[in-house]
């Protein structure tokens, strides 16, 4: 570039240079959106040089960072830490950065939780089978009963104490699922 001075009809060239570098090109992340905990991260490109550093919630994640080979790098990072994460990308030349425009949300997993059982053993009759009772639950956590490893359809949202009655004979487990699938 060159520069000019003007001041009543005088014109001086000045000396000296700028100059002006590009930020890193936005890239595609391998998983986006909300993922379950143990999520990968990676990017289908990357850019030869350039430095992106993982952010959770706006903050550089310690030892999460990598530099791009010019090819997609996928799988760099699994993350399993409940929260929202960007990827900043820094030049080499010039240090101009680049905040990704996607996000990966990790959800925290239900809580697990301790069920109780009116008996522990009992013989089989009409309506007198064993009640199960999930004596705390998540809000926003659908509760399934699985009989010998087997869904039942029988789902209860979390929010409270939870009770299924008249269970007959078999082996009993609930398996919680949050909004985003985990």
């Amino acid at each position: 570039y060159t520069m000019s001075a003007s001041q009543a009809g005088c014109t001086t060239n000045m000396t000296g240079s700028a100059s002006v570098y590009t930020p890193p090109a936005n890239q595609t992340f391998q998983n986006f959106g909300t993922q379950c905990p143990s999520a990968n991260i990676g990017l289908l490109n990357t850019e030869l040089g350039v430095v992106y550093q993982v952010l959770q919630g706006g903050v550089p994640k310690a030892g999460y960072s990598f530099v791009g080979t010019g090819a997609a790098m996928l799988n760099i990072f699994t993350v399993s830490d409940a929260g929202v994460y960007t990827i900043l990308a820094t030049s080499p030349i010039g240090g101009c950065n680049t905040t990704l425009a996607q996000s990966l949300t990790v959800q925290a997993q239900p809580s697990t939780q301790v069920m109780s059982v009116n008996k522990t053993s009992y013989c089989s009759f009409p309506n007198t089978g064993v009640t199960l009772t999930l004596p705390a639950s998540d809000a926003g956590v659908s509760y399934e009963l699985h009989k010998n490893t087997v869904p039942t359809g029988n789902i209860k949202p979390g929010g409270g104490v939870l009770t299924w009655l008249n269970l007959d004979a078999g082996s009993y487990d609930v398996y919680a699922t949050n909004t985003g699938g985990c």
